[in-house]
């Protein structure tokens, strides 16, 4: 997976920031969802923030919401989270 790092543009800082909390954000979370949506949600955030805005288009920006809201959820406890390896639907069985 390391080896599509190469393809980033490590000097432009904006695409660069992403793309770490991504790399990093994976193993720190235990989980490729959380390092994704980490990466998903900062993209538009660093781009807003460096006044390159314009390149993220409106419509786009609307797909890091799911990530958010994703977040806040196993933050509020709301979604579990599994150690034992099982899903949900192998938990509703054995019950």
């Amino acid at each position: 997976m390391l080896r599509q790092a190469k393809h980033v543009t490590w000097d432009d800082s904006i695409e660069a920031v992403p793309a770490f909390l991504v790399i990093l954000g994976i193993p720190v979370a235990f989980s490729i969802a959380d390092g994704l949506a980490l990466g998903l949600i900062t993209y538009p955030l660093v781009k807003v923030l460096a006044g390159r805005g314009r390149e993220v288009i409106l419509q786009r920006a609307g797909r890091f919401r799911p990530g958010v809201y994703y977040l806040l959820a196993r933050a509020r406890g709301l979604i579990p989270q599994q150690t034992d390896g099982s899903t949900v639907s192998d938990r509703k069985t054995q019950s």
